[in-house]
């Protein structure tokens, strides 16, 4: 959502292009922080009746008032859906397509990025240790990796600190 946030030229967002749709088959403490982070960047987060609903959720919202549409896949019914035409109708409105995603499940899926998605993100816990013992790892070749990290992490905080403070 930040980074859709991002993407909006100021003058665009101070108009009204400020509502971030939501499936609402994605899992429920998702849409909690959505709900808690939202508030803090003056986003308007608007919930699906259905999934049937969006596309003209969408068309309804219009190139004015969305700024991205947020799916799980799969979701948390364990629905695989196809979101290449809601894709379409979001970037024809001028917003993003974010996919909450089980990066495990994306080994046997198509990849969103082939039906339009422009943001993907998943939990990669289940791949490796716990952070606890994560401390004893030998960090030396990820190096790169924790300086993009700290990149994107002062990004979001620049972006945090404007959308406030204006």
């Amino acid at each position: 959502m930040a980074m859709c946030l991002a993407s909006i030229p100021k003058p665009k967002f101070a108009k009204g292009k400020q509502v971030f749709l939501v499936s609402p088959t994605v899992a429920p403490q998702t849409i909690a922080v959505l709900g808690t982070r939202a508030s803090g960047f003056a986003i308007e987060l608007k919930i699906a009746e259905s999934n049937a609903a969006l596309e003209k959720e969408v068309e309804t919202l219009g190139e004015e008032r969305l700024m991205g549409s947020l799916v799980q896949y799969p979701d948390v019914n364990g629905d695989i859906g196809d979101w290449s035409s809601l894709a379409g109708k979001v970037k024809a409105a001028g917003g993003k397509m974010v996919v909450a995603s089980d990066l495990l499940a994306l080994t046997m899926l198509k990849p969103p990025g082939e039906w339009g998605a422009d943001i993907v993100c998943g939990n990669s816990q289940r791949f490796g240790e716990s952070i606890i013992r994560l401390k004893n790892l030998d960090v030396s070749g990820l190096t790169y990796y924790v300086q993009v990290c700290r990149q994107v992490m002062a990004v979001l905080m620049r972006l945090s600190s404007r959308v406030r403070t204006s």
